[in-house]
């Protein structure tokens, strides 16, 4: 589509077509019940073909202040009494008890690359298992790395993605003032 921003990068497939074809059989083959027609797509020259996925990388410096709570476990030794073959015994056990300090910083993180599918015909699941991508072979786009392979166009608009960036993010950021809080249990408020 005219209209589609092109890709500034990509990861240039890694795999020989001989080598995925070895590779599928060798899978399909630990598989006992895998279908046989399953079995055979792998068979002869070209029977199996990459395909380029789209995904949506942003980057970000974010600096977060927060206020929070650090929960500090500390445990009571206390009595209690039990029926033990007829009788009634005494005995002790640990109490857990949570004593709440507050807590607040900063913290400051540089998110590189944060990944978003742009495809919605790949499930998510699938997806994830592909994951982590190496961006060491990260090179600038050429069409000629699309000869010979399928190349799905991206379905996720860029407003749609950068949601969703935000939210991982977030996510993040929110492991990372549990770490700064420290003890326990953390509480951001």
């Amino acid at each position: 589509k005219r209209d589609q921003i092109k890709p500034n990068v990509l990861i240039p497939f890694q795999l020989k077509n001989d080598d995925a074809v070895l590779k599928w059989k060798k899978w399909t083959e630990s598989r006992w019940f895998a279908p046989n027609n399953l079995k055979e797509m792998g068979n002869g020259p070209g029977s199996l073909k990459g395909v380029y996925i789209p995904y949506w990388t942003f980057d970000a410096q974010t600096d977060s202040d927060y206020d929070g709570q650090m929960g500090i476990y500390r445990y009571e030794t206390e009595r209690y009494t039990t029926t033990e073959n007829g009788k009634t015994v005494t005995k002790t056990r640990q109490k857990r008890h949570t004593d709440w300090y507050p807590a607040s910083g900063e913290v400051s993180h540089f998110f590189d690359d944060v990944l978003i599918l742009g495809s919605a015909s790949l499930p998510r699941k699938l997806a994830l298992n592909l994951e982590p991508w190496d961006f060491k072979q990260v090179t600038a786009f050429r069409e000629e790395y699309l000869k010979g392979f399928f190349v799905e166009s991206y379905s996720v608009q860029l407003q749609d993605a950068h949601r969703e960036s935000k939210e991982k993010i977030e996510t993040r950021i929110r492991e990372l003032v549990r770490s700064d809080i420290g003890g326990n249990e953390q509480r951001i408020h």
